[in-house]
């Protein structure tokens, strides 16, 4: 079929003037002929979104996601999800979208996060069947992530439960023996506490063979001793949230704003960005010139970063070499206006002992390249890494998400792997206080020595 160019352009000239009826008509002619280009309800769904049809704008939003997905355009199809999103937070298949879509272009950790978004709200719905077929997808499509393995054999053994209460009152069953003339048939009750429903429910589950592998154990009741109320921790102060080196506010406190940050960003149907930036080599002149020179010379770039920076903009020290600024209310070209002044007063500052340095930017957004906290500063440490200049020493980034200790094979798999590389590596691993970074570096030192490497 033909393209019907002008068709198009005239569509796209109506939508700019502002006449969006006459845009709207154009588009649905040109749908009629082609019923799933994800270009036209995309196009349609945003002449919708700015007539104030939120609805309408959903809709056509919706069957530009289907159109690329049929197309395999997935990056497309997670970009109009968001467009979604960000109209109605609350549209619960649009994170159930995301995870199949991130999962196709094999951003697992987005994926698990997306589905299991999609799944706690299902939950709360008490929809628990739902949930049960989201993990088991999860399951099939990720089978070495095992607390994905233990969240569905918990789901299983609630379904069971549920399945079993939903029986009513459990039945009697009279016991195999001859009546005594004159006295009561002797009956014993079908088990009613809560330990024997986990019976019930594994006889539902598995079949009445599941029984006898199951020890029910007899659990004793305590005397309730009334304990004092524990004392609420005094909040943080100040310098506490301070970074001693060059006075900004630290790692730990940069975690908990870019939560309020992205909250109010989403509340409020608004923009965030994050910029993070690395000073290049920050390894090198601390070696030629001293760890003093080094911290002098955090000062003062933290003292350039503190004079370009509003009362609206947010100033942290993220890690030793990196500094981190929260955007809530520039847009991007604003944003990338302010890179250009920090270049330029970094260039024109004469640092201690005269070093010269450069600088590694890495600039996300939300909603755009990430929904929730954790994920876009994931997505701008990665995005540092990939820009980071070739010749240096590579840094790679391991994020932690989980206290617990199972489910970190690739983690420890890629620390693994450069450990082993011929090339000068640093492995920074990142994740918020008490995630167990620690425990983490503990477990890969065991699992070392233990194959000998």
């Amino acid at each position: 079929m033909i393209r019907p160019v002008s068709k198009v352009q005239k569509a796209k000239a109506l939508f700019r003037e502002g006449k969006y009826q006459e845009a709207i008509q154009e588009y649905q002619w040109l749908l009629q002929e082609e019923e799933y280009n994800p270009e036209y309800w995309n196009a349609l769904g945003d002449i919708y979104r700015v007539e104030g049809k939120e609805e309408s704008a959903i809709d056509s939003y919706h069957n530009a996601v289907d159109a690329y997905r049929r197309d395999a355009l997935y990056n497309n199809a997670i970009a109009v999800c968001k467009k979604i999103h960000r109209i109605d937070p609350e549209d619960e298949q649009v994170y159930k979208g995301l995870g199949e879509l991130y999962y196709e272009i094999g951003l697992q950790s987005e994926a698990i996060e997306n589905f299991i978004e999609y799944a706690n709200r299902k939950r709360k719905q008490g929809n628990l069947g739902e949930v049960v077929k989201i993990y088991k997808y999860l399951k099939e499509k990720i089978p070495e992530n095992k607390l994905i393995d233990n969240e569905l054999q918990e789901l299983y053994l609630q379904q069971g439960i549920e399945k079993a209460k939903s029986l009513g009152p459990l039945q009697k069953e009279t016991l195999p023996q001859e009546p005594i003339p004159s006295q009561p048939v002797e009956e014993k009750l079908s088990p009613a506490s809560a330990d024997d429903y986990l019976q019930q429910a594994l006889i539902l589950l598995k079949g009445p063979g599941a029984v006898k592998d199951l020890k029910v154990k007899e659990v004793k009741k305590e005397e309730k001793v009334e304990k004092p109320a524990p004392k609420k921790p005094a909040p943080p102060t100040e310098e506490k949230k301070r970074d001693t080196t060059t006075n900004l506010y630290d790692r730990k406190y940069f975690f908990k704003r870019v939560e309020e940050e992205v909250e109010k960003a989403e509340r409020e149907k608004t923009y965030l960005f994050l910029l993070i930036l690395d000073i290049d080599n920050l390894n090198k002149i601390n070696i030629d010139f001293g760890d003093a020179c080094g911290d002098t010379m955090l000062r003062q770039l933290a003292d350039i970063l503190v004079n370009l920076v509003t009362d609206d903009e947010m100033l942290f020290r993220y890690d030793g070499d990196e500094f981190a600024i929260l955007f809530p209310t520039l847009s991007k070209q604003q944003v990338e206006q302010k890179i250009k002044e920090i270049n330029q007063n970094v260039e024109s500052f004469e640092f201690e002992k005269g070093v010269t340095f450069s600088l590694t930017y890495s600039l996300v957004t939300y909603p755009d390249d990430a929904i929730g906290a954790k994920v876009l500063i994931d997505q701008a440490l990665e995005k540092l890494a990939i820009q980071r200049p070739a010749d240096l020493t590579k840094k790679e980034y391991i994020p932690i998400h989980s206290s617990e200790l199972i489910g970190r094979d690739q983690e420890l798999e890629k620390l693994e792997q450069l450990l082993k590389s011929e090339q000068d590596n640093i492995a920074l691993i990142t994740g918020k206080p008490f995630v167990g970074k620690t425990r983490f570096v503990s477990q890969f030192m065991e699992n070392i020595k233990f194959k000998g490497v």
